[in-house]
């Protein structure tokens, strides 16, 4: 994942959640395709799959070689942050860096399909995972976001409330102090006719 950085001219935008298209817009930058965050995780690998769609789409039918998705990074319960994923060209520094690292087990894998055929299936799992960890992390940062939007309005609401109760009851001990001068008014007044 990157952050948001200079881009070739060609490359086309698809943008996951409202906020980071909004706030890519503002920004100046052209999105080809927005789409709605995810509204909950089972509804992720839809997005996923509409998302693939497009690129293939893209691909076959205009040529499209750069393909950037934004979504919103999950920082901590209050932030996010933009960020850019690469999806085409594939970034092979990323594969070549896996390369050099030590393999995690003693037994290495082996296969016995076609490498091209492999190689094909590797990239879509690359691209599914690669696509559906943005959608989940647009995911935390939206709901992350509406979380601590409605934790304000209850506390706005408390205050509120607070305040209203404190004005009926002033309100109602002017009522009812008014109400005793009243009959204290009253008494005063038909014990001294009396």
């Amino acid at each position: 994942m990157n952050s948001i950085a200079p881009h070739p001219e060609n490359r086309l935008v698809l943008a996951v959640g409202a906020r980071v298209s909004a706030s890519l817009e503002h920004m100046g930058e052209a999105v080809q395709e927005h789409f709605l965050a995810p509204a909950a995780a089972s509804q992720i690998t839809t997005t996923v799959q509409d998302i693939l769609l497009k690129v293939d789409e893209w691909r076959e039918q205009a040529n499209v070689h750069y393909v950037s998705l934004f979504c919103n990074r999950h920082l901590s319960r209050d932030r996010y942050r933009s960020t850019r994923i690469d999806l085409l060209p594939i970034n092979l520094r990323h594969f070549g860096r896996l390369e050099k690292s030590a393999w995690p087990s003693h037994n290495l894998p082996i296969f016995t399909m076609e490498r091209e055929r492999l190689l094909t299936r590797l990239l879509r799992q690359y691209f599914f995972v690669s696509i559906f960890r943005a959608c989940a992390e647009s995911l935390a940062s939206e709901h992350a976001s509406r979380l601590l939007a409605m934790q304000s309005a209850e506390r706005n609401l408390d205050q509120r409330i607070e305040e209203l109760t404190l004005t009926f009851r002033r309100a109602r001990q002017n009522a009812i102090t008014s109400e005793l001068l009243d009959v204290v008014s009253g008494f005063e007044a038909i014990t001294n006719t009396a």
